[in-house]
């Protein structure tokens, strides 16, 4: 599960501080990223995040 802070790229209109982020992540078992789309600043490094904590099929 991830909890994904979106529109980094308006630092100055932020709400939710960082930390902030981090924590509420950490204590619901989610990692926090926080992503542009607009600049695109860590968009595939979400989807990777993503594709490594998926569940692996055990080999038979």
């Amino acid at each position: 599960m991830a909890l994904v802070g979106n529109k980094a790229d308006l630092q100055e209109n932020r709400e939710v501080s960082i930390q902030d982020g981090m924590d509420h992540a950490e204590k619901n078992g989610m990692f926090f990223i926080e992503t542009s789309a607009k600049t695109a600043d860590n968009i595939n490094q979400l989807f990777e995040e993503i594709a490594k904590r998926l569940p692996r099929a055990s080999a038979s």
